[in-house]
């Protein structure tokens, strides 16, 4: 997805998958992996030592012997199952997820019809493979589902896939692992599910325990595009050098970004891309000359270079580092750092650090007096166009947003008509 393409999954629902296990076909399994005679005895010995009887209004049948399945509930249940359904993998051509009786396909391109091609002929063998193996494929609880952006999902929004004359229901949302997995992976129907669990916990255990789905949060602005308002020392001092990497807080390190500016002094990076951004930390210089210099410092950011807002501000110097929580976490592309304008001082940064991650729909494009024929799906309230923009990609529907004071407009279609001189932003 972020490489722009589809893609399209298939979850396979097994019919009584752990109680049809061949037990010959097992062992010549564990026979054909290498496993030893005496293990293969034992396992022989195991699965064959079961008997069940049915019991009809307190009247018991005799018992008979168990002659498929693998013992549901115990720790080698899991594993002899997987060993069983591990070749599996050599009829498929594309990639199969297989979690016990949890199992996917999944096809990658930009082509519908090829997913689709290759998902059905995927289907097909994997379902001649488990009737050769004595296992079966319930069609009917068989799904399918197609990721993409939002605005991939407008021309297509579902698959086409037929197996055995049974057409497999196309999905907008699915459940894999225990997890709920939308079109977009916004990640929202997880969150809720986590936020489930948390008002549980609250209420059952009287605490409060802040849940949050898992992202991965990194420095995003190491080795981008760098800008200030002047340069002290011409290269030794740049702009760059506060996103290098190099924390070393001395001069004689050559790290430091220093501006000779004592008038609206800057310092301003370029992400390159949007992302979804948790927190700003500055560390500052501390030569005995300069350790003073970072003081007053205020943290902007912007979607575009020309919007920006503060979301930052530290009364007094910074000495060793400060970090600036961002909550909620926003959608931005620009970071400025400045001072207020009565502090005369140049301002002096050994690095930054832009704390965030990529969303794979996250990028906004600006645009203005647009016509056409959209509709408002609802308003919310938002703290800023960033987090208008953040709620857009986590809400159904939503393609483009747009804000006037606090009201955070959602929109279903980037032809929006907009009012004069109004602006939207819109989900690439």
């Amino acid at each position: 997805m972020d490489k722009g393409n589809y893609v399209g999954m298939v979850l396979l629902d097994l019919q009584k998958a752990f109680d049809t296990v061949d037990h010959d076909i097992l062992l010549m399994k564990l026979d054909a992996m290498g496993f030893s005679s005496d293990v293969i005895h034992w396992f022989r010995s195991y699965l064959s030592s079961h008997t069940q009887m049915v019991n009809v209004s307190g009247v018991l049948s005799s018992s008979a012997n168990v002659t498929c399945g693998v013992p549901q509930g115990s720790i080698l249940g899991p594993l002899l199952f997987l060993i069983y359904v591990n070749d599996m993998e050599a009829v498929v051509r594309n990639k199969l997820l297989l979690y016990a009786d949890d199992s996917g396909i999944l096809v990658s391109g930009k082509d519908i019809q090829y997913i689709t091609s290759q998902l059905t002929d995927d289907l097909s063998s994997v379902s001649k493979w488990l009737t050769d193996n004595k296992l079966s494929l319930h069609l009917g609880k068989t799904e399918s589902i197609l990721f993409a952006s939002k605005p991939r999902l407008r021309s297509c929004n579902q698959l086409n896939i037929v197996c055995n004359g049974t057409t497999i229901t196309s999905t907008k949302s699915v459940k894999y692992l225990g997890a709920d997995l939308d079109q977009c992976l916004s990640g929202e129907s997880i969150a809720n599910q986590f936020s489930g669990v948390r008002d549980f916990l609250t209420i059952l255990l009287g605490i409060d325990t802040s849940i949050s789905a898992a992202t991965v949060v990194s420095n995003v602005a190491l080795g981008k595009n760098a800008y200030q308002s002047t340069s002290e020392y011409s290269n030794e001092g740049g702009a760059h050098l506060a996103v290098d990497g190099n924390f070393n807080p001395y001069w004689s390190g050559k790290s430091c970004s220093h501006t000779s500016s004592e008038f609206g002094a800057y310092w301003e990076v370029d992400l390159g891309d949007v992302y979804v951004v948790e927190s700003v930390s500055l560390y500052n210089r501390l030569d005995a000359c300069c350790n003073e210099n970072l003081v007053g410092a205020e943290v902007h950011i912007g979607l575009t270079r020309d919007t920006y807002r503060v979301v930052g501000y530290k009364t007094g110097s910074i000495y060793i580092s400060h970090t600036f929580e961002i909550s909620p976490p926003v959608y931005t592309r620009w970071v400025r750092i400045t001072r207020n304008p009565d502090i005369k001082k140049p301002l002096v940064l050994c690095e930054v650090a832009v704390n965030g991650s990529k969303s794979s729909s996250g990028s906004f494009e600006r645009i203005s007096d647009v016509t056409g024929t959209g509709n408002t799906l609802e308003t919310k309230f938002a703290r800023s166009i960033e987090h208008c923009c953040y709620i857009c990609f986590i809400t159904q529907d939503c393609l483009a947003v747009t804000m006037d004071n606090s009201q955070c407009s959602l929109l279903d279609s980037d032809n929006y008509k907009s009012e004069l001189g109004q602006t939207i932003y819109v989900i690439k």
